[in-house]
């Protein structure tokens, strides 16, 4: 499933059920949901209003926060921040989002997922989690380990065709 099509069932799945923003309870159609997501049209009834000004600010908040749960290992601690902050970037407002929001993450993230196994397990623990929910299918969760693993496999292959491409221009 490209994000395309993760995008299309979305808007699919939206059509069938009715959105009010938490504030003002107006309702708010799956246009505007999947374009709040997207980073596209910006709404006057913004349901992430956190108060915090920049990503920065907001992700140092997530991280004291985090550092109140003593039991929970680093790797746990650092993937609920990169998906907090993944959520509020791209503004995950509905169920049916998952999947796409999914696809970003593993995405976005790919390098740190692949560089520390850890963060990675909880990554994969979380999608299992949403999918005991209902939130995602096996093939979503297929699909963004797929993702993470070609990820990886371009990077150790850019790196060996790095020092081919080296060899090979200085003869």
């Amino acid at each position: 499933t490209t994000s395309a099509q993760a995008a299309a069932n979305a808007m699919a799945a939206m059509a069938d059920r009715d959105y009010f923003y938490s504030r003002t309870c107006q309702p708010i159609t799956p246009e505007d949901v999947v374009a709040a997501q997207l980073g596209g049209r910006a709404d006057t009834d913004s349901d992430d209003d956190d108060g915090f000004g920049s990503e920065g600010e907001y992700a140092q908040e997530v991280k004291d926060g985090l550092e109140e749960y003593e039991e929970l290992r680093e790797d746990d601690r650092r993937f609920m921040m990169l998906w907090n902050i993944q959520c509020r970037r791209r503004r995950v407002l509905v169920d049916v989002q998952m999947p796409v929001a999914c696809e970003c993450f593993a995405l976005d993230q790919a390098k740190e997922l692949n560089a520390r196994p850890g963060v990675k397990r909880a990554f994969m623990m979380h999608m299992l989690t949403l999918q005991d929910h209902g939130f995602v299918d096996a093939p979503c969760i297929d699909h963004c380990l797929l993702l993470l693993d070609r990820q990886a496999r371009m990077g150790k292959d850019g790196e060996s065709a790095k020092g081919k491409d080296a060899v090979m221009t200085a003869s």
